[in-house]
């Protein structure tokens, strides 16, 4: 084991007295393991706070910060679990006979709603924060992936990877009314930080494509590193942080207005690299590498490169960082 994985686990198990309660917390899904980690994020290093068991085979994680609730997808058990971060536990459920492969989620602007993403139903499961039932089935385009609300929280935007198409959903009644045609295979979303533009990643194009936000028109599609699985903003919303799985790196876009949204940077993380999470101040920028590292990576994004890696369970997977 080389030292910076020894001094990784060191820093892990520093005394809880050591750390802050107010240090914000990084929730990792271990597959392998059916757990979601809680981790103390501060610094360079880690500390668990808790591994919560979720089912065999969670998924894609999402993030409620009015009620302070955690949602993930459970493969195994063809649902979601609610986890409430105060008291660290599972306190709902939510399936329905028809979910097949549980995958990208997101909540309501009035925290009233969870749309969970079915890759292998096609369709979005939604459900009642409140009394966890569900509410209604909406059918979408061939394997959806992600699920993302506009910034008027009247639509929900959905990814569909094998239609090559964002689907449109009115949140008032629930229906598609439009299908907006993509490149091959979009995959996560994100809404620049004046909220003029979508930025959506292709998988199979190896790119990235800039949408009015206004009228859902290409701006324009630029090409980054192969797969780029994961993208990420920089709090100030000059630089795109996109996670390429194949290149096991990161690369990093300019956004800036003297920036023509080509990729400037390329930050090497671990292998077989799968997700990433953006701290607040954007100072860190963490990525879960599954299969041959089973490690998290922790890139300084000033110095634009890893300063630490620290040793996790089997084949770590969606990450968020909660302030």
């Amino acid at each position: 084991m080389n030292f910076r994985i020894l001094w990784s686990i060191a820093l892990i198990s520093v005394s809880s007295a050591v750390l802050s309660a107010a240090d914000p917390t990084l929730a990792v899904v271990i597959r392998g393991d059916g757990v979601v980690n809680l981790y103390r994020a501060r610094g360079i290093g880690l500390q668990v706070i808790k591994s919560i068991p979720v089912g065999k085979q969670p998924t894609e994680l999402c993030h409620d910060a009015k009620s302070k609730k955690l949602y993930v997808g459970q493969g195994a058990e063809k649902g979601v679990a609610e986890i409430d971060l105060a008291t660290m536990s599972i306190t709902a459920n939510m399936t329905d006979p028809e979910i097949k492969n549980p995958d990208g989620c997101t909540l309501s602007p009035d925290s009233s709603k969870l749309y969970l993403v079915d890759a292998k139903a096609d369709t979005v499961f939604v459900f009642s924060t409140s009394t966890h039932q569900l509410i209604t089935k909406i059918p979408v385009g061939k394997e959806p992936r992600r699920a993302l609300f506009t910034l008027d929280g009247k639509s929900i935007l959905v990814s569909n990877a094998h239609s090559d198409t964002l689907s449109v959903i009115d949140a008032a009644t629930n229906k598609v009314v439009r299908e907006v045609k993509t490149g091959k295979e979009p995959r996560d979303m994100l809404w620049s930080l004046d909220g003029k533009l979508l930025i959506v990643a292709m998988i199979v194009d190896d790119s990235i494509a800039y949408y009015h936000a206004d009228s859902l028109t290409l701006e324009r599609q630029v090409g980054t590193q192969r797969s780029p699985q994961r993208i990420a903003l920089s709090p100030d919303g000059q630089r795109l942080f996109s996670l390429s799985r194949f290149e096991n790196s990161i690369s990093v876009a300019d956004l800036s207005e003297s920036g023509e949204k080509r990729y400037v940077a390329t930050i090497p993380v671990g292998k077989n690299t799968f997700n990433m999470a953006m701290s607040t101040n954007g100072k860190t920028l963490y990525t879960s590498n599954t299969q041959l590292d089973n490690t998290i990576s922790i890139v300084d994004v000033s110095l634009m490169k890893v300063v630490n890696t620290i040793a996790v369970g089997k084949l770590s997977g969606c990450m968020l960082y909660i302030p």
